[in-house]
């Protein structure tokens, strides 16, 4: 991710709009379904996951895998996720009908 944030001001709105598009991200292991042993990791687009926060964690909502480091939501690389589109709130189910 840093060296996104290193480029971030050089690229252009269609490569951006590329990443968004691109399934990149792993999901932190216990936000997901158990691995299947015979299949890859499954990669996900920015906006399925929400970011790592103990809220999020304690939902079981699938949350970015953040290894390395601890999440800092302030950081330039937390910062360059949530523009790629990185889920800060949970999102309504979409069959919720409000009246």
């Amino acid at each position: 991710m840093s060296y996104f944030v290193s480029i971030r001001d050089i690229l252009t709105k269609d490569e951006m709009e590329k990443l968004r598009r691109t399934n990149m991200f792993f999901a932190a292991p216990s936000s997901v379904m158990p691995p299947n042993d015979s299949m890859a990791p499954k990669r996900y687009l920015p906006n399925q996951l929400h970011e790592p926060s103990s809220e999020h964690i304690s939902l079981g909502l699938p949350v970015l895998d953040w290894a390395g480091s601890a999440w800092d939501p302030k950081s330039p690389e937390a910062q360059f996720t949530f523009s790629l589109g990185l889920l800060k709130v949970r999102r309504a189910p979409h069959h919720l009908i409000l009246f």
